[in-house]
């Protein structure tokens, strides 16, 4: 059975730790972090086995959510845990009267575009040259989505 839980200020090195192998170019920074977990204003769900293994970052707005950021311990990788974290997150969300929840996402980011759209993302535009270019990557588009829960 899956261990979710809000994540707290004291899950902090660890969320950090996770966030570094995860985006080793682009990781938030310690202090990013630190606002995620401590503004009442964002909701952080976590998925412990026993450790942290995966996240999902939100920021809430009235009755939306934004997804700002998910990650799994590419050890744990293509096991459905990002669906499950997802889903359990929407739910969680929902009963808060989070009404519709957006993203943004590479256009390159295959994987997570298939996980969104089987999740019920609908695409809604595209936001062009979004992510900058890097020593690693090419500049590259934002597809924005969205999905909205039933009243």
């Amino acid at each position: 059975m899956p261990d979710f839980s809000a994540l707290q200020l004291s899950d902090l090195p660890e969320m950090l730790q996770l966030e570094q192998i995860c985006f080793a170019y682009d990781a938030w920074s310690e202090p990013l972090l630190r606002v995620q977990l401590s503004d009442e204003r964002r909701f952080t769900l976590g998925l412990r086995q026993p450790g942290i293994i995966a996240f999902a970052c939100f920021s809430l707005l009235l009755d939306e959510a934004e997804l700002l950021q998910v990650a799994v311990d590419p050890a744990c990788r293509q096991q459905g845990l990002a669906a499950g974290l997802l889903q359990h997150s929407f739910e969680l969300l929902a009963a808060q009267g989070i009404r519709r929840v957006l993203l943004e996402v590479r256009a390159g980011n295959q994987p997570a575009r298939a996980l969104y759209h089987r999740l019920n993302f609908v695409a809604e535009g595209t936001r062009k040259g979004y992510y900058a270019a890097t020593l690693q990557q090419p500049a590259e588009d934002a597809v924005l989505m969205s999905l909205s829960f039933p009243e």
